[in-house]
């Protein structure tokens, strides 16, 4: 309970205002890595009845995530208080990698899981699509044959082609995640079929 009461005291922002209620990670800093917070919370929130808890992971997925996804993902931000003003400095968009976008698709998924709200869910299809080309580099970052993940994407233009467990396991989870929920599910199809995907494969 304490540890949960830490993290929510690590939010910032509103709806209105960034980071929008986003959870930070280390001091000033928010960085996508590992980036749990939402999920620890509506998972355990859930589990203690406990409605803060519950409320504070609702904020994070239903402001934070579209921004990130209008945004085209982040890596790392700063936030520094300006007067009555909160800034998001030292903007960094990559690297971006699966460890950053497996936490936002289970959290999503949670919060869908707790309110029955679609909402949630089409939330996570949408940032499930990260790993089918819906990314900064354009590029699919998984083989739906073989579960091959890349590293990551280090640069608009340039990808990480090593393919680690870490990287691996975390698309997987995220894979396996989307496929059990329908509505998720048929947004990635979706994306797939728009984009022409895996036409050509068995």
């Amino acid at each position: 309970m304490k540890l949960g009461h830490y993290l929510v005291a690590v939010q910032y922002g509103d709806e209105n205002t960034s980071p929008y209620f986003a959870f930070l990670s280390w001091e000033n800093i928010w960085h996508a890595w590992g980036n749990m917070q939402a999920y620890a919370l509506l998972h355990t929130g859930h589990i203690l009845e406990n409605a803060q808890f519950i409320d504070a992971g609702l904020k994070e997925v239903k402001h934070f995530y579209p921004f990130c996804i209008e945004q085209n993902y982040f890596s790392e931000f700063r936030l520094v208080r300006n007067h009555d003003s909160l800034l998001l400095n030292d903007l960094l968009k990559f690297p971006q990698i699966s460890y950053g976008i497996r936490p936002m698709v289970f959290a999503s998924l949670e919060a869908y899981n707790i309110t029955g709200d679609e909402t949630y869910a089409i939330l996570a299809g949408r940032l499930a699509t990260w790993y089918f080309g819906n990314n900064p580099a354009n590029q699919v970052m998984y083989d739906h044959l073989t579960g091959r993940a890349f590293d990551g994407i280090n640069t608009a233009s340039k990808i990480n082609y090593n393919s680690g467990a870490e990287s691996t396991i975390e698309t997987l989870l995220s894979i396996q995640a989307i496929e059990s929920n329908p509505v998720s599910k048929q947004i990635v199809q979706e994306y797939c079929i728009k984009w022409n995907l895996f036409q050509d494969q068995p």
